[in-house]
């Protein structure tokens, strides 16, 4: 048994039909670091994914949709609200995999406003995001788009794509 942090530890069991020889035993302390060590990695994932799901709940149950895209404007996620919204393809939609606007200047500022947003994502330039409203066919209020640098890829050094955050509010 181990344990990881306050209020988390572990145990694992071996049994075996004979007794444990010296080389067994030898064996097993070998082991139990990396055990350890993979149940680290475990809570963390698992505190990772229990906190995805709590903010995912929240954005649905406010109404608000959200779209993770690249700096290309491919849709890498999105909540339930947010593909509600570009299924009706009223004023933003999905072509090819990337998000767009149907008007010609929207969907060039749109355009824009996400590869600035991506790329501001490791220099947090734009703070307060970028409005555009844009017009729909169906309705006479325009859909209200805000475009926010992505999440910082901190603590990772790894080579991710770079992203913006497009909230949509119907």
């Amino acid at each position: 048994s181990a344990s990881i942090e306050p209020g988390i530890a572990f145990a694992f069991g071996l049994w075996r039909g004979a007794v444990f020889d010296q080389a067994a035993i030898t064996r097993c302390r070998t082991l139990a670091p990396h055990l350890k060590r993979a149940m680290r990695i475990f809570v963390q994932y698992a505190q990772a994914f229990r906190e995805r799901a709590v903010y995912q709940t929240v954005i649905d149950r406010i109404g608000v949709g959200v779209a993770l895209v690249d700096a290309k404007s491919t849709i890498m996620a999105t909540n339930a609200i947010g593909r509600e919204i570009l299924a009706a393809g009223d004023g933003l939609k999905i072509a090819n995999g990337r998000l767009t606007a149907g008007n010609g200047d929207v969907a060039r500022a749109l355009e824009n406003y996400v590869r600035a947003g991506a790329e501001a994502q490791t220099q947090p330039a734009l703070e307060h995001g970028q409005p555009l409203a844009v017009e729909r066919d169906d309705n006479p209020s325009p859909l209200t788009v805000i475009v926010h640098p992505g999440p910082p890829a901190k603590p990772m050094n790894t080579p991710l794509r770079r992203s913006a955050i497009v909230v949509m509010r119907d």
